[in-house]
């Protein structure tokens, strides 16, 4: 028994919205992906071009990918293949080699250095819970906003200088609570 064709319009749905649900997920990722590939391949020209072909792979390969898996490993692995691919080929044309033991170690490297990156920012949010609500709206309106320390000053009707010493002394409050929970 054969089944019934998918009618053009239910085809084409389907494949916009797996479409979206791709540029979705890539795009959660991009970031990462992109400092994973510059860190493996260290040339910025080459490490674009690299990129480039990671993302055509993926979307070529996204019905490949499981759903319930971890989207961001499937794409990390598929870079580090490409970031291998990249280098063999620039052994055999050029006689530049990075080994794959290298690529291995600069790849867990880069894995550590983004949990370290994760564990700083959450413990950072602890600390700044810690703070007084004042001053963590305006830790917040400095560096998340990133609002001008003039109009700051000019809002808070104190001088430019007022408000760097009091950004140097809110640092050094939450830098000792980062050394705490650190330890």
């Amino acid at each position: 028994m054969l089944a019934e064709p998918v009618p053009i319009a239910d085809s084409q749905s389907r494949r916009s919205r797996r479409q979206e649900l791709f540029l979705d997920l890539l795009a959660e990722i991009t970031a990462d992906l992109e400092g994973y590939v510059r860190s493996l391949v260290l040339d910025r020209n080459d490490s674009d071009d690299v990129l480039q072909e990671v993302c055509v792979t993926l979307w070529g390969k996204f019905e490949e990918f499981e759903f319930g898996t971890s989207f961001r490993k499937w794409a990390f692995s598929i870079a580090f293949h490409k970031c291998r691919s990249f280098w063999r080929d620039r052994q055999r044309y050029r006689g530049v080699v990075l080994s794959d033991a290298a690529l291995s170690k600069l790849s867990l490297l880069h894995e550590a250095s983004r949990e370290i990156d994760e564990i700083e920012n959450r413990l950072l949010d602890e600390c700044l819970k810690r703070l007084g609500t004042s001053d963590r709206k305006f830790v917040r309106r400095i560096y998340f906003e990133q609002a001008a320390v003039a109009a700051v000053a000019k809002d808070e009707g104190t001088t430019s200088n007022a408000v760097y010493l009091k950004l140097s002394r809110l640092r050094k409050k939450l830098a000792r609570c980062l050394d705490r929970r650190l330890t």
